[in-house]
């Protein structure tokens, strides 16, 4: 079933021999969505890079690498800003049998005082 297709394919990319990245497709609608997204955000983020110290702590991400909010340095010298884009809640979407580790499925933080158009 759509289960074990869905295995197959991490299995593929997260396995030993795979290259280590998944691309999520969708439909027109999905595309779209991404691309608003993208236009949007992708000139705030100069703006995000120059906030206070303290504005910037505020959404630093907290025990997890890359999954949300601000991050520094972790993956190098860049920045980076991190988020769910279809909710705030990650782990309230999730199916009955899958953890919701904070690793994975730690809520969206925002600037929504410093930088509220980052918010989408």
């Amino acid at each position: 079933g759509s289960e074990q297709r869905v295995a197959t394919v991490l299995d593929a990319a997260f396995g030993v021999g795979g290259p280590g990245v998944l691309c999520v497709t969708g439909d027109t609608a999905f595309e779209d969505r991404v691309c608003k997204i993208r236009d949007e955000l992708l000139p705030l983020a100069l703006s995000l890079d120059q906030l206070s110290a303290e504005a910037k702590e505020a959404v630093c991400e907290r025990g997890t690498i890359n999954v949300n909010g601000y991050s520094r340095g972790v993956d190098g010298h860049r920045s980076g800003f991190y988020f769910h884009p279809a909710t705030d809640t990650p782990r309230d979407i999730l199916p009955p049998d899958v953890e919701a580790l904070d690793d994975f499925y730690a809520p969206n933080v925002w600037p929504d005082d410093a930088l509220p158009e980052l918010r989408v």
